[in-house]
């Protein structure tokens, strides 16, 4: 399985926009195969170790290929544009890691 885990770094004045963006890959989500269980939000870590990444999202790959089909699937890319633009500082306010869980 593979979790693909992006962080954002959020401005006030672009969360409402982020958040809905977050929401509108759920529909790309579903009709993908192998795409499961999106979560995102708003940290609200008593760690305070964000570094000023604010804003959470994690889908959940059953493989490689899965994921493959997730980033290049044209819904999926024009979100993503959204989601750069509401960014701080653009594709300089996103982190994205994809975990191999074992």
């Amino acid at each position: 399985m593979i979790r693909h885990i992006l962080l954002a770094q959020v401005p006030t004045e672009s969360e409402k926009a982020m958040l809905q963006s977050f929401d509108d890959l759920r529909a790309v989500v579903d009709r993908l195969p192998g795409a499961t269980g999106l979560a995102f939000g708003p940290s609200r870590s008593p760690e305070a170790l964000e570094r000023g990444f604010t804003h959470g999202l994690c889908i959940d790959f059953v493989d490689h290929d899965a994921l493959k089909l997730y980033a290049d699937d044209a819904e999926h890319r024009a979100i993503g544009q959204r989601i750069v633009g509401c960014a701080l500082g653009g594709v300089d306010g996103l982190v994205v890691v994809d975990l191999e869980l074992h």
